[in-house]
């Protein structure tokens, strides 16, 4: 309650307004999210090239999953879209950070295609770090974007440059939610990898990332991540992570459905909002009985919130 308005009162049986006179806004959205046929002229031509080994696994993973199907997957990091200061293989599995400090940053890489969707609708991928240093207060950083390589003018700084389209975790113990433009603190930090650990990211099906060290759960990261699009790996080699190796033959933990977010603990929530939350609320509002009411009590707007 900020401003001109001091009080407010929740309807929760409110409905959204119809935005088409005699059609409902339900009706309004199915009939957009019905895709027309293309004209013949824009039509694809058929391929004559079959499916490459797994393929037809991989497209229905995809459906399930809600995603479009893509053609590759992730079959190294791109060539063409990389940090200033990293050198890739010939085979673009492998890369190592060129810095001299740790502090010059550029060390970021995107991988060349989407990620597998896995049979349960989840995305993972799998890094060896393959070289240290010490004495830095941050470490590896990985996550994943919705923005293809050839999209991107150059490499930012580091990957949460890529802004809404990233959502990424490491640094010095925090994730970064690119949707929401938010910071918050994780209770991992890259910076004490040794040469040799395995670090994995997953975002589920409902869209909740997670990292895995050396198939341990670490922490979990941003939720919300729209999985029905394509997502790219990505990976930021800054403080004590000089080298990664990317590993295609890696699989997801066994017990990759862990998580300490509160929305996937045992315990029992109601199904929708009834009110306003008497547990949270600023120091100068008061609520009603029925929680619905709120009357901000400030007497001057210049120095109360």
């Amino acid at each position: 309650l900020l401003g001109a308005a001091d009080a407010v009162r929740l309807l929760p049986a409110a409905q959204p307004p119809s935005t088409t006179g005699t059609s409902g806004w339900q009706e309004q959205l199915q009939r957009q999210q019905v895709a027309e046929p293309p004209p013949p002229e824009e039509a694809p031509a058929v391929s004559s090239r079959r499916p490459s080994p797994g393929a037809a696994s991989v497209m229905e993973a995809a459906s399930k999953a809600g995603r479009p199907f893509a053609a590759k997957s992730m079959g190294g990091f791109s060539p063409n879209k990389l940090g200033h200061r990293v050198e890739l293989s010939k085979d673009c599995l492998s890369s190592t950070y060129t810095g001299h400090t740790g502090y010059e940053m550029h060390g970021g890489l995107i991988g060349d295609y989407p990620l597998r969707v896995l049979d349960d609708g989840a995305v993972y991928f799998e890094v060896e770090v393959t070289r240290v240093r010490d004495g830095l207060t941050d470490g590896i950083t990985l996550g994943v974007s919705t923005v293809a390589p050839a999209d991107i003018p150059e490499m930012p700084e580091t990957v949460d440059g890529l802004a809404e389209a990233c959502w990424a975790m490491g640094y010095d113990g925090a994730m970064f939610d690119g949707s929401a433009d938010r910071w918050a603190d994780i209770d991992w930090n890259g910076r004490d990898l040794f040469e040799g650990d395995r670090v994995g990211l997953l975002v589920t099906k409902d869209g909740q990332m997670r990292v895995f060290v050396n198939g341990q759960h670490k922490a979990d990261g941003p939720h919300g991540i729209p999985v029905q699009q394509p997502l790219y790996a990505v990976v930021d080699l800054i403080g004590n992570t000089d080298g990664v190796k990317l590993l295609l033959d890696s699989q997801a933990p066994a017990d990759a459905g862990c998580a300490k977010h509160p929305r996937d603990l045992a315990v029992k929530v109601k199904e929708q909002m009834e009110g306003w939350s008497r547990d949270r609320l600023g120091k100068l509002v008061e609520l009603s009985e029925d929680a619905l009411s709120a009357t901000y009590n400030g007497s001057s707007r210049n120095f109360e919130l």
